[in-house]
């Protein structure tokens, strides 16, 4: 009996420890990875009509950004791309090129950490909304305009929902008219488990636990508590759209109702698609948005 004892003991000292240093491995690879990811420069594409454009933010970190002009466009759309992503990557070029097909000038953010901005620690967003923050104080001070669109995703989406929330805090007649909030992140638990989707769930106890610590230890990224659901619906914007896979991983069927619920946002839920492929699948639902009161 206390062999069982000893060895039960041991078997969950080793199952622990291999859970840590199997998370380790993961969040190395995933999340330090991020400021190591091929960078694509948005410019190259656009050539005689980009320019990078630099400033900081409150905090004093150096964010990079390029400004895609359009000749025959009045107004700015700003775009903020998601986790481990920059302006320069495929899935942004889509987004920008669609923008200015709809005659927007486009102005995309590298946030902190991303992309040819200064490296440092990331979050899920909140220090992140500083970055959205001085990008929208930068485009009203220098290019003497206001945003007329704003299109985030994923992790950009938590940034842009608490950047804007401060700048209305600031400045109380401050709104963004349109806004596209593409597939916002809340359930970290649920993003971290997705990651080794065969795994059985009594294992993810440890497991979410070791991976969210390293990740906070090793990579410098701290989650936090995600309220994004209520705090998409108190922003100002006068036209407001959410989309939402109805296989999404980093955010709920609940918080996704949630945001409908004495709000003003419209919710649109894309057939099986996933956090990662709300676009391009919803391509043509993006579009309807942004023409039905941008143009």
């Amino acid at each position: 009996m206390k062999q069982l004892k000893k060895f039960s003991i041991l078997f969950i000292c080793l199952l622990l420890i291999a859970t840590g240093v199997l998370s380790l491995i993961l969040f190395y690879k995933f999340s330090i990875s991020v400021a190591i990811t091929p960078i694509s420069d948005g410019c190259t594409i656009y050539k005689d009509h980009c320019t990078h454009v630099s400033f900081q933010t409150r905090d004093k970190i150096t964010l990079d950004a390029i400004l895609v002009d359009n000749p025959t466009a009045e107004d700015i759309a700003v775009y903020v791309h998601g986790f481990g992503m920059n302006n320069g990557d495929s899935y942004a070029h889509g987004k920008i090129e669609t923008l200015l097909a709809l005659n927007f000038k486009v102005f995309a953010l590298n946030l902190r950490n991303h992309g040819y901005s200064q490296k440092t620690s990331t979050t899920a967003g909140k220090t992140e909304a500083l970055d959205v923050l001085a990008a929208i104080n930068y485009i009203e001070t220098y290019l003497n305009v206001k945003p007329t669109l704003m299109w985030c995703t994923s992790m950009g989406c938590n940034a842009t929902i608490y950047g804007i929330i401060e700048k209305e805090f600031e400045k109380p007649d401050f709104s963004i008219p349109d806004l596209i909030i593409e597939s916002p992140m809340e359930e970290v638990y649920a993003s971290v488990r997705s990651f080794v989707p065969t795994m059985s769930s009594l294992p993810w106890i440890p497991f979410g636990f070791f991976a969210l610590k390293f990740a906070e230890i090793y990579a410098g990224i701290s989650f936090g508590n995600q309220h994004i659901a209520e705090d998409i619906k108190i922003i100002q914007s006068k036209y407001c759209y959410v989309f939402f896979g109805n296989h999404d991983e980093f955010f709920s069927q609940n918080n996704a109702e949630l945001i409908t619920k004495n709000g003003h946002c419209k919710l649109i839920i894309i057939d099986q698609a996933t956090h990662f492929d709300t676009w391009p699948l919803g391509k043509d639902q993006f579009i309807h948005a942004i023409q039905a009161h941008s143009l």
